[in-house]
């Protein structure tokens, strides 16, 4: 949201810390998050980017990932770039 705002951004179905491993928690979970990759499907800006990829693809802590994504490319103009690409 910081990297692009003002952008639709779905939300993330929340996590649960207890009673995580029921059945319908489960089935409940996995129908979020596959809405949730419907929904960044529709936005070829979510689809394309960055944080979409290391979300997908985790090559280490995906908090850590987008951290160092953050520092390497948080700015003005990039952001400008982003939205410029796209509208």
């Amino acid at each position: 949201m910081e990297r692009l705002p003002g952008l639709y951004i779905p939300a993330l179905p929340k996590k649960q810390s207890f009673g995580n491993n029921s059945e319908e928690f489960l089935k409940e979970r996995c129908y979020l998050l596959s809405m949730f990759i419907k929904q960044v499907a529709k936005c070829p800006y979510l689809v394309e980017s960055e944080e979409f990829q290391v979300f997908v693809f985790p090559q280490q802590d995906i908090d850590k990932q987008l951290n160092w994504l953050h520092e390497k490319n948080f700015n003005p103009s990039s952001t400008l770039a982003r939205f410029q690409k796209y509208f």
